[in-house]
């Protein structure tokens, strides 16, 4: 590994930090905020219930990529000190599991997008002349 390469590494390691724990604090405030809802039980229907216990859920899958964030920093701080083959291995699969969580959740949403946008211009027009 060049001294460039171990540089870079060194240097990405504290913003990798800082943002896991932005993350984790977002985290913290999502579950809270879930289980806020759940206990004030605002809105009809029970709504306050089922917003909270989907925030609840969020915040349980967000678990993952703060955690592999968190990795990511000590690795690439240890990357940015010495030569090894392993610390290399373990930040590449890391970043690996971030970048795919990132991609599935981006194709999960883009779903829920179209079947929103559908539900807008089909589902909508057709209720209203009942």
């Amino acid at each position: 590994m060049t001294d460039k390469t171990k540089q870079a590494f060194r240097g990405m390691a504290p913003w990798l930090k800082f943002l896991a724990v932005l993350c984790f604090v977002r985290l913290c405030v999502i579950f809270v905020a879930g289980v806020v809802m759940i206990i004030l039980n605002i809105g009809p229907w029970h709504l306050g219930r089922f917003l909270g216990a989907f925030y609840i859920i969020i915040a349980g899958v967000v678990v993952f990529p703060v955690r592999w964030i968190f990795r990511l920093a000590k690795q690439s701080k240890l990357c940015g000190h010495e030569d090894s083959e392993e610390n290399l291995e373990a930040l590449a699969v890391n970043l690996h599991r971030l970048v795919k969580f990132y991609g599935i959740l981006t194709i999960v949403l883009l779903a829920v997008y179209a079947v929103a946008i559908a539900g807008i211009f089909f589902v909508i027009p057709l209720t209203n002349g009942v």
